[in-house]
């Protein structure tokens, strides 16, 4: 990540709200979060740019996603952390 010119605030924002998951999670990869749950505590507030950002760091590969579809359970995230 450090170096990475493509980066936004907003994608720093949404890394540090995914890390914070993780931890909740007991640090289990993957874990589930909701976009709510993401978009709260990242400080985004534009659906559109959550979107956005998310399918950035999917494409450049730091982390793979895998929606629920279900607002209880929450979809599935894999952070890349090697």
């Amino acid at each position: 990540m450090l170096g990475d010119s493509r980066l936004t605030p907003q994608h720093v924002s949404l890394c540090l709200s995914l890390l914070h998951s993780y931890i909740e999670s007991k640090m289990q990869n993957p874990f589930s979060s909701s976009r709510s749950k993401l978009m709260l505590t990242s400080k985004i507030k534009a659906q559109a740019t959550y979107h956005k950002c998310l399918s950035e760091l999917i494409k450049w590969n730091y982390l793979t996603y895998e929606p629920s579809y279900n607002p209880f359970t929450g979809s599935e995230i894999r952070l890349n952390l090697e």
